[in-house]
């Protein structure tokens, strides 16, 4: 079969020089900056080892579950929609609208909130529309990063990171034994 690329998690000092948005970049499944929670990097090896067992994905267009407030507003109109998104990567995001719909292309401002003090605020491009939806599936668009993805990966990693965890914590895996899991992750390696 063909062979999976390794997965890199890191571990950075909190006076490291390395970026997120670099480490990322050059591949690496998750980036920790001391002091770190055991039980965080317990998870992330165990997701990286069934993901690779799954078939891995490149991180960087990987897509998260996470329902945050986002308000639009497009290049030319002075409106600003109200809405949510409902994933995020680190790419960009998708934005559900029942209506006013933005064509392909499009260049609009956001700002994504995730809590009252956590938000971003950028431009991005109408990568697709979506106005007739299937089954589980909701209406609206996907929203592109176009300026400074630097910036964006920056501030996601940490939120993606965390919500990761959750959502694997969610899936409940019996925590066991930490050496066994990380004895797989080196075979796996």
């Amino acid at each position: 079969g063909k062979e999976t690329p390794p997965v890199a998690i890191l571990l950075s000092d909190p006076n490291s020089s390395l970026a997120p948005e670099v480490a990322i970049a050059m591949g690496g499944w998750a980036l920790f900056t001391k002091p770190f929670q055991i039980k965080s990097l317990y998870y992330s090896v165990e997701d990286a080892v069934f993901s690779r067992k799954a078939g891995y994905r490149k991180r960087l267009d990987e897509r998260i579950e996470l329902t945050s407030k986002v308000n639009i507003k497009l290049a030319d109109s002075p409106r600003v929609i109200s809405t949510f998104s409902s994933n995020i990567s680190f790419g960009g995001f998708f934005v559900a609208l029942t209506d006013n719909y933005p064509e392909q292309n499009d260049i609009i401002e956001f700002k994504l909130m995730f809590s009252s003090l956590e938000s971003l605020e950028g431009k991005g491009k109408v990568a697709w529309v979506r106005k007739d939806a299937k089954v589980g599936e909701q209406t609206g668009c996907g929203i592109q990063f176009t300026e400074g993805r630097e910036k964006y990966v920056q501030f996601l990693v940490p939120i993606i990171n965390e919500t990761r965890t959750r959502q694997i914590e969610t899936v409940s895996f019996k925590v066991e034994d930490v050496n066994d899991i990380l004895a797989q992750s080196v075979r796996a390696a």
